[in-house]
């Protein structure tokens, strides 16, 4: 199993030692206080690790491909050269 890929970017993000979040928060479901549930939006998710990642000077590629049914990413993350 494959974690989450927002999950992924903020990982990154810690490694690299830059500020910022790409998961979104986790809010109470309808009418359940006690349910909590977190919205998850891969392409969302690229666009902020790449906003986050621009401020600090590094450019993103990713890739993507298909494995037992499910998409797979490959990010790669390089310090801009002037």
């Amino acid at each position: 199993m494959y974690p989450d890929l927002d999950e992924v970017a903020d990982g990154l993000l810690v490694l690299l030692g830059f500020q910022g979040t790409v998961a979104e928060p986790c809010t109470p479901t309808e009418g359940s206080p006690g349910i909590l549930m977190q919205r998850y939006d891969i392409t969302k998710s690229l666009n902020e690790l790449e906003r986050i990642l621009q401020q600090h000077h590094h450019e993103m590629r990713t890739t993507d491909w298909n494995e037992s049914g499910l998409t797979v990413y490959s990010i790669w993350v390089r310090k801009k050269v002037a």
